[in-house]
C-alpha cells in the first residue's frame, strides 16, 4: 500500500502547477478540524511514507 501511495504521489507531484490536482493539493481547507479524534489525512500518510522511505519532493520529480 506504501509503495502504491508514494507512485501516486509522484504522478500528483510531476503535474504542472495549473493542474486542478496539483492546486488542490497546494489549497488551504478553510475552518477548524474537529476536537474528537481526528482523521488521518491523506497527506498526513504520505508524508509519512516519504519520511520512512528517506525520500524527497524532487526525488519523485527527476525520476
Amino acid at each position: 500500500a506504501r509503495e502504491a501511495r508514494l507512485r501516486h504521489y509522484g504522478h500528483v507531484v510531476r503535474r504542472r502547477e495549473e493542474e486542478p490536482i496539483r492546486r488542490a493539493k497546494n489549497m488551504p481547507v478553510i475552518g477548524r478540524r474537529s476536537v474528537e479524534r481526528q482523521r488521518i489525512r491523506w497527506m498526513d500518510v504520505v508524508g509519512r511514507d516519504v519520511v520512512e522511505a528517506e525520500l524527497e519532493e524532487g526525488d519523485a520529480r527527476y525520476r
